[in-house]
């Protein structure tokens, strides 16, 4: 089941937007992985455990954040992770990533592993725009990450 919380960020400087399909790129584009199967289609953002990943977020608008987890193929599944959402660096947000696995699911970055079902967020951002950043924990798996916006690209 997913996790789903709203909040408001507050506005601060003004940030150029990258949105494509509405989906929201993130800074760093080597973190690209594409996922089919299971339901899931589209390019997620991998977050490496202890490292972070920042999206240049468009405003006025809602953000829905997508956080799912790579779990091994095979064997035991750690319990949920803590993954932190910051806009502008402070903390907005904390979601639990679960551990229920969508077996038909492929993630195409040649690192294998199931994927787990989606925690959402939905942030609603002000106008100015503002970065967010996706923040995993040290002893976590991968996280792949999708940043979907209800406002077209400036």
């Amino acid at each position: 089941m997913a996790t789903v919380a709203a909040l408001t960020i507050a506005a601060s400087a003004s940030k150029h937007a990258h949105a494509e399909d509405r989906v929201v790129a993130a800074d760093d584009a080597a973190s690209a992985a594409l996922v089919t199967g299971g339901g899931v289609s589209g390019v997620f953002h991998r977050v490496e455990a202890g490292r972070s990943l920042d999206f240049t977020t468009p405003g006025p608008a809602t953000l829905t954040i997508e956080v799912r987890r790579r779990l091994p193929a095979v064997g035991t599944r750690p319990a949920g992770v803590r993954v932190a959402l910051l806009g502008d660096g402070a903390p907005v947000l904390e979601l639990v990533a679960g551990q229920a696995a969508v077996t038909d699911a492929k993630v195409h970055d040649g690192r294998g592993g199931a994927l787990s079902g989606p925690d959402l967020a939905t942030v609603t951002v002000p106008a100015g725009g503002q970065r967010l950043t996706v923040r995993a924990p040290a002893d976590s798996p991968d996280l792949l990450v999708r940043v979907r916006t209800d406002a077209p690209a400036p």
